[in-house]
């Protein structure tokens, strides 16, 4: 399969840039998700889905938390992608020098993107 071809084809079924971000047990971690879907359609009662893979460190995080948070990169935030995406929290704090503020769930909300939401997980 040629990517150069299909590359661009598949680069329209991305959802807007987020960056899923959690706590717990003093440990701040985040991770990009290119796609969030929208889990419910009550609007007082908002729900969204997103995939974490069962062997990720954020997984570990989110579950024992219950909660996390989504949020929203601007196109110029490439470097976000960068580095919350390609290196394991395990390794490192990915959000060392990036500016956030805790949310009402714990999980941290990064104070320059186009907008967050705080979640608390109610499945898994």
């Amino acid at each position: 399969m040629n990517y150069r071809k299909i590359g661009p084809l598949l680069s329209e079924l991305l959802g807007p840039l987020a960056a899923l971000t959690c706590a717990h047990g003093g440990v701040d971690n985040a991770l990009i998700v290119a796609t969030t879907v929208i889990g419910g359609i009550v609007p007082d009662r908002p729900r969204i889905a997103v995939q974490v893979h069962k062997r990720s460190y954020r997984h570990g995080l989110v579950a024992a938390s219950h909660a996390f948070a989504l949020c929203f990169l601007r196109k110029d935030q490439a470097s976000l992608v960068r580095d919350l995406g390609f290196v394991s929290g395990r390794d490192r704090n990915k959000l060392a020098g990036v500016e956030y503020i805790r949310g009402a769930t714990g999980s941290p909300l990064l104070t320059d993107c186009l907008g967050f939401m705080d979640f608390r997980a109610i499945s898994s």
